[in-house]
């Protein structure tokens, strides 16, 4: 009776037994990663963030070297990253960085003292605090020229690049966008010092 079933199920049933010992076989389904979700290695992540060698400095030398090539990420303001291109001066980073300080209402003391808890300091101090600095923003606000307004916004303020302003094509409008840069933190320093 076995050989009789066999040979009425034929070809077909023997082609069926093996393509289900194929898809018996098949690893488990993979979905495709979502293009909104990616985690901490998400564009908004790594902005500013620039790659450099963990070096470390021999004590007698002062040769710095990395032995295991180690790097790591840092995070890096515009303003910083045109002071070590040479773009900037000192005294123009200082000035951006008071300001952007005192738009962001931060303070421009020890960033360890965010650290400690302050028992006495009440609500009413912070938002006293805050609105110093806002006020602080103001007035520095009102001497920054109108030709430089846009750009120091964009570079200082808002942390992005000279490069990314609209209508910044090409190396012309670069230099010209950061020439406008230099001489609006030039005229704020003279102003505000």
């Amino acid at each position: 009776m076995g050989q009789a079933l066999a040979k009425k199920r034929g070809k077909a049933w023997r082609r069926a037994v093996v393509a289900n010992d194929a898809t018996r076989h098949k690893p488990g389904v993979t979905l495709p990663e979502m293009p909104w979700d990616s985690g901490a290695d998400g564009p908004a992540n790594r902005e500013h963030l620039h790659r450099e060698d963990a070096v470390e400095a021999d004590p007698e030398t002062g040769k710095q070297t990395n032995p295991n090539k180690v790097t790591r990420m840092r995070r890096v303001q515009p303003i910083d990253a045109y002071l070590k291109q040479g773009r900037l001066t000192l005294g123009q980073v200082a000035i951006a960085r008071e300001l952007r300080d005192a738009a962001e209402g931060a303070r421009a003391q020890d960033p360890l003292a965010a650290l400690k808890i302050d028992k006495d300091r009440s609500v009413k101090g912070t938002r006293e605090a805050a609105f110093d600095a806002r006020r602080k923003f103001l007035r520095m606000w009102a001497h920054v020229p109108l030709f430089a307004r846009p750009v120091i916004e964009h570079v200082v303020i808002d942390g992005r690049h000279v490069a990314a302003m609209a209508g910044c094509t090409g190396s012309r409008g670069f230099e010209r966008h950061l020439a406008r840069l230099t001489r609006g933190l030039d005229e704020l320093a003279e102003a505000w010092t």
